[in-house]
């Protein structure tokens, strides 16, 4: 596969008018990495150079016809196509029967994309495991001491020295961040809560994470972090520490009008509430909040969990609650 000349690197990055410093901390890479990429001592192949461009929102057009032949670039293609369809929505066996058209493909190989199959093979046979569940489970609760050991070799295909304790001075990419995140949502699953709890403060701490939320204040990959450190202290029954953080998940998310998040949250705050002894008109009225926020917005799959939950967790039945609830409920928690 072609290399790029640290000159057109260089060049990219001056045109952006940005430092060092400041480019390495947006492709994810050390400083002495990017030095060493600049000065063809290191070498960047043509993918990974489509992706800089991807993530400075620079035109790939002009780009393949110097760099690629129609076929590679039809290739880069496909694979961005599958992967925006089908892993951003957890369709993971979807994404893994169209990436087998591409095996042939030198691009296949990257340690890039390895560590996103293995993920997704990961994730179809877990997400197929909560499925065919017999009884109710939440959202995360689908890992096991197998998954942890696959997901963390994963990890390990572009962090082959992860270390735990220096989580915070790591350059991560986002899906290494989703990949710690699945990690430690495993670690929960399998009791190793204060682990748990531990790495989700560590990735909080991140400088990658911080640089991004300084950009953008509801910056996704922070709000995925907060929720998974809310999950590991559920989990871990510190349910005063997990509604602080759920609360201000809430709230990041109203804002950001992602709203198939908000109805994902409202169920755990409920559930922490009635943890905390809480009086029961407060889960009472956020589970019937995500109930008519499942209607308004069609999320019919949830309706049925939020009805399954409601009789394991609250032994009661929704429909009693929606019946008898004020008019005003879902202007309980603002």
């Amino acid at each position: 596969m072609k290399t790029i000349n640290g000159e057109v690197v260089k060049s990219l990055r001056e045109a952006l008018s940005l430092t060092q410093e400041e480019f390495a901390e947006e492709i994810a890479v050390s400083v002495r990495t990017l030095y060493r990429i600049e000065n063809n001592k290191s070498h960047v192949d043509v993918f990974q150079y489509m992706d800089m461009l991807s993530i400075f929102e620079k035109p790939l057009e002009d780009f393949f016809l110097l760099f690629l032949d129609n076929k590679a670039y039809q290739v880069y293609k496909e694979f961005r196509e599958y992967y925006n369809r089908y892993v951003r929505n957890y369709q993971f066996a979807e994404f893994l029967d169209n990436m087998a058209k591409l095996k042939d493909s030198a691009f296949i190989n990257s340690p890039y994309i390895q560590q996103i199959l293995a993920f997704a093979e990961n994730g179809k046979k877990t997400y197929l495991r909560k499925k065919n569940a017999e009884v109710h489970q939440d959202a995360h609760s689908h890992f096991n001491l197998e998954d942890l050991q696959e997901l963390t070799e994963a990890l390990s295909i572009t962090m082959k020295h992860f270390d735990e304790s220096k989580v915070a001075d790591y350059l991560l990419t986002a899906f290494e961040v989703d990949l710690i995140n699945n990690i430690i949502i495993a670690l929960s699953n399998v009791k190793e809560h204060e682990s748990a709890v531990s790495l989700a403060k560590e990735l909080i701490g991140n400088k990658t994470l911080i640089a991004t939320k300084l950009m953008n204040k509801y910056d996704i990959l922070s709000m995925s972090a907060q929720e998974v450190l809310g999950y590991s202290y559920y989990q871990a029954k510190m349910y005063h520490d997990a509604l602080d953080v759920f609360l201000k998940c809430y709230r990041d998310r109203l804002k950001t009008n992602s709203l198939n998040f908000v109805v994902i949250l409202l169920p755990v705050i409920a559930e922490c509430y009635k943890h905390i002894g809480e009086e029961e008109f407060f889960y009472k009225s956020l589970m019937v909040r995500a109930y008519y926020c499942s209607i308004l917005h069609g999320y019919d799959h949830f309706i049925d969990e939020l009805k399954q939950s409601t009789r394991e967790i609250f032994n009661a039945e929704l429909e009693d609650w929606i019946e008898y609830m004020p008019d005003d409920v879902c202007k309980t928690i603002a």
